[in-house]
């Protein structure tokens, strides 16, 4: 499988670091992404929802400018990730704003609605590919649903790396 265009030689390392509740925010994306790792964080995590576009103005911010001080390093791109549930009353306001900004990447959790993936591809972000399949997808593809921990260039890992419970 081939990098999507926009990862290409930006990684250090082909990882997405978590999109960890309440823990990741700007500092820590940006700092991912300086590592030339994609750096990522819930949408939910920014707070009040207006916060949103300050987050990821500051992230493009500070990763251009590393880049441009730096031009030999690669520097990720970032992701958001969103909850595609009924009870994400922000979701909506939250999709509006990283089409927008023109998020480079977007992570669904639960689904990726075809509204979502049409809305990011639009501006020709990345997101809406199942990239793994976990516990989630067993009721559609049994035994065949269970990932290979891994695929060239990458290993996956750590707690929950796509098994079941």
């Amino acid at each position: 499988m081939a990098l999507p265009s926009v990862l290409e030689g930006k990684l250090r390392s082909p990882l997405i670091g978590a999109p960890m509740f309440i823990v990741s925010g700007p500092e820590l994306v940006i700092e991912q992404c300086k590592a030339g790792i994609v750096g990522s964080f819930p949408a939910l995590n920014a707070r009040p929802q207006e916060a949103l576009v300050d987050w990821i103005r500051q992230i493009k911010e500070e990763t251009g400018a590393y880049a441009e001080a730096n031009p030999g390093e690669p520097v990720a791109p970032f992701a958001v990730n969103q909850i595609v549930h009924p009870s994400n009353v922000r979701l909506l306001q939250d999709m509006e704003v990283c089409v927008k900004e023109q998020v480079p990447i977007i992570i669904t959790s639960l689904s990726p609605p075809s509204e979502i993936v049409q809305a990011v591809h639009s501006y020709g972000g990345e997101g809406g590919k199942r990239i793994s399949y976990g516990a989630r997808a067993l009721n559609k593809g049994g035994l065949q649903s269970l990932p290979k921990i891994e695929i060239p260039g990458a290993l996956l890992s750590g707690c929950e790396a796509g098994f079941l419970n």
